[in-house]
């Protein structure tokens, strides 16, 4: 039985999170500490993202500011799963998102 090691538990994202940088196809799931996202493009690694994305539950949308970590190419559908760390994230109270 494997052992779970992260530090965080893992939430599903429902709706879009959005980039200014980069299209994002589709979030996947987020913790405090990061998110994973599914991309239409390779990102090199260390590259920062600036990101928008809502919570079930929560009226405001989050924004962050994030690190590429890893990512790995899903052939079948040629997109790419990428996993990014935090830099900043914050509590967004405007309207619109992506600042």
């Amino acid at each position: 039985m494997a052992v779970e090691k992260r530090k965080y538990e893992r939430y599903e994202i429902v709706g879009a999170v959005e980039s200014k940088n980069i299209r994002i196809l589709k979030g996947v799931n987020v913790s405090l500490s990061g998110i994973r996202v599914v991309t239409d493009k390779e990102i090199d690694s260390h590259h920062i993202l600036d990101m928008a994305f809502s919570m079930p539950g929560i009226t405001n949308k989050f924004t962050a500011e994030a690190s590429v970590v890893w990512q790995k190419k899903v052939e079948l559908e040629n997109t790419f799963d990428t996993g990014l760390v935090f830099n900043k994230l914050n509590v967004d109270k405007s309207k619109d998102g992506v600042t």
